[in-house]
């Protein structure tokens, strides 16, 4: 079973998956044809509960015919019972009998998913008409129609595999005709627990998922495989070594703050029409806008232009922003989800007058590249905001999962979609903030 870990950056929680008390009735469940008097085990499952338990003959109908036992232990996981007894009496041969078994509170109950019979045993021999019975001729045995052909290679003796997981079966195919097999998982005494067939005889089969019913610690189970000869009825078959299966591990979510960093790129184009004159050297030329705080960047165009004197100036200015974080972490880990948080704290626009400009080359989007080459296709993904102060979480999983398969990490690259301003004076100018990353991924324990 997994385990996912969700790493977010700023705060750090932890969660963890409580297991509740369950109890559950094994056998008999349903289809079972018990000879009355005869020895039989009752088994349960129960996890987490330390309550005793009470065995109850009843009808499919729910009809009450009696208890069996009372006072168990639920640890024991098994009562020896004569078919068909129940304090102060016997129950008649039928086939609509179930148990059910429940907790001293009532909590926890179960019972056989289906009926199962109770049949009277053969009478026993009336020695006084011996001689008047029929002289019964033995027939002799064909060996040649039982033996032992089926080489069971998987599940491996002393093997421990999972619940929830297909059990992966192997056998040897060549047992001397072509025919289905039939595959019967069995307790550690060779009594059958659960069929399924036919088979092809292909040498392998993976479609069957053994459930947390059979985790019961030190139980062991083989598996029974047969095969039947039209031709002559010749049966032939096999087992496996004992072997365990064993409870998922536990899942966890787990969270933790992740280190990160963000910084500006400029690109800046100043030009003169005379640089060398008096009245370009002091021509003054407006900031393009604030600086960027801590952990901001910063990402658009600031275009101007003027006259000073005789001397005619243009400048411009183009920022796009880089964040990085720390994933030595999740190095080779299976991602499953990776969200980052996105603020715009600030946002500048302008546009010469009488024009269109503001429209048409600024606007609330912004793309995102990951800054590696290998990346298909380099751009990741595109968001738009509109209000300051407002937030918005950007899905950049498949830039987390190329990262944590061993890429280069050179973090997220953030870019206007205008590369060239047509306008002075154009500004548009986004200040991004907060960058919380939160990555969940799968880890196996």
């Amino acid at each position: 079973m997994k385990r996912i870990l969700t790493f977010i950056a700023i705060l750090a929680w932890m969660t963890g998956l409580a297991c509740g008390a369950t109890l559950s009735l094994v056998q008999p469940n349903g289809g079972e044809a018990l000879v009355l008097g005869a020895d039989y085990q009752i088994r349960w499952h129960a996890v987490g509960t330390g309550q005793k338990v009470k065995l109850v003959l009843i009808k499919s109908s729910g009809t009450i015919i009696g208890v069996i036992a009372e006072g168990l232990e639920a640890s024991t996981q098994a009562y020896p019972w004569k078919v068909g007894k129940y304090q102060g009496g016997t129950a008649a041969p039928a086939n609509d009998y179930k148990i059910r078994i429940k907790n001293l509170d009532g909590s926890l109950v179960d019972a056989s998913d289906a009926g199962f019979t109770i049949k009277a045993a053969d009478a026993g021999s009336d020695f006084t008409l011996v001689s008047q019975m029929a002289k019964i001729e033995k027939k002799p045995v064909d060996l040649d129609k039982i033996s032992f052909k089926i080489t069971v290679n998987a599940p491996e003796a002393n093997g421990q595999y999972e619940a929830g997981q297909p059990l992966h079966v192997a056998w040897n195919k060549n047992f001397g005709f072509n025919a289905d097999v039939h595959m019967a998982f069995c307790d550690d005494q060779g009594a059958e627990q659960e069929h399924v067939g036919p088979i092809p005889n292909t040498g392998t089969f993976d479609g069957w998922i053994p459930t947390a019913k059979y985790t019961w610690p030190g139980r062991k189970y083989k598996i029974r495989l047969t095969a039947t000869n039209l031709t002559n009825q010749a049966q032939v078959y096999g087992y496996s070594g004992l072997f365990s299966i064993t409870s998922p591990p536990t899942v966890q979510k787990v969270t933790r703050t992740l280190a990160r960093n963000g910084e500006t790129d400029t690109t800046h184009t100043r030009q003169y029409q005379d640089e060398g004159t008096a009245e370009c050297l002091s021509a003054s030329h407006p900031a393009p806008g604030r600086a960027p705080a801590g952990r901001e960047i910063k990402v658009g165009h600031h275009v101007a232009s003027g006259r000073h004197g005789q001397c005619d100036w243009y400048e411009a200015y183009y920022f796009q922003g880089s964040v990085s974080f720390d994933l030595d972490e999740i190095q080779g880990k299976e991602i499953v989800e990776a969200k980052l948080l996105v603020s715009l704290n600030e946002f500048q626009e302008k546009g010469p007058q009488g024009t269109l400009a503001t429209n048409e080359e600024c606007d609330s989007s912004c793309d995102i590249h990951v800054r590696d080459s290998g990346f298909p296709g380099g751009l990741l993904t595109s968001f738009s905001i509109i209000g300051v102060a407002e937030k918005k979480s950007i899905d950049v999983t498949q830039a987390v999962k190329h990262w944590a398969a061993g890429n280069p990490n050179n973090g997220l690259l953030f870019r206007a979609r205008l590369e060239h301003s047509k306008f002075s004076e154009s500004i548009c100018l986004k200040y991004y903030g907060t960058m919380f990353l939160t990555v969940k991924y799968i880890e196996y324990k």
